[in-house]
């Protein structure tokens, strides 16, 4: 005898359950492969967009530089002074700071100086420890020094910027 095959719906050979199933596997592998990679160029995409905006917007709002002074201005710097302290026979104190001096008298500037140093030493010797002592005495001295410096310069003197004090 022969034998006859029987072929299912119209002639396609009937397929197996194993490989319905390695098919199914490779399109839901592949499926989430295609997710994946998506959503990391969308990330990606989001994040440029960001920074592309946040930079728009830092220049865009960066403040205009209004200056201190009306008029133009001049620094210059003082030696650092150096003095012993009223009170405490071993106590120093160096101050460093600088001027601002308008700019009409820079010709005088090297005199008004020289000066200035001068009363900030005559002052600082008058000082005790406990005078500097805390914020409130740094900010009485710098209130202080200012003052003088405005004083000795008959108002040319912008401002007196204390730079550095050590107390020793």
């Amino acid at each position: 005898m022969s034998n006859i095959v029987v072929i299912p719906d119209g002639g396609a050979p009937a397929r197996s359950g194993k490989s319905d199933m390695s098919l199914f596997v490779t399109i839901l592998i592949m499926t989430l492969l295609a997710s994946g990679i998506g959503a990391l160029v969308g990330m990606q995409l989001v994040n440029q967009t960001r920074h592309m905006v946040l930079e728009e917007k830092r220049e865009k709002d960066v403040p205009p530089v209004h200056a201190l002074y009306e008029e133009p201005s001049s620094i210059v710097a003082l030696k650092p002074i150096i003095v012993n302290l009223a009170g405490v026979e071993k106590a120093f104190v160096r101050v460093q700071g600088s001027v601002v001096f308008r700019k009409d008298v820079m010709e005088q500037s090297q005199i008004l100086t020289s000066q200035i140093e001068s009363d900030i030493a005559a002052y600082l010797r008058t000082l005790k420890v406990s005078d500097l002592e805390g914020a409130t005495g740094l900010q009485n001295l710098r209130e202080d020094l200012d003052q003088r410096a405005r004083v000795r310069a008959d108002g040319n003197v912008r401002e007196f910027i204390l730079e550095t004090m050590v107390i020793q």
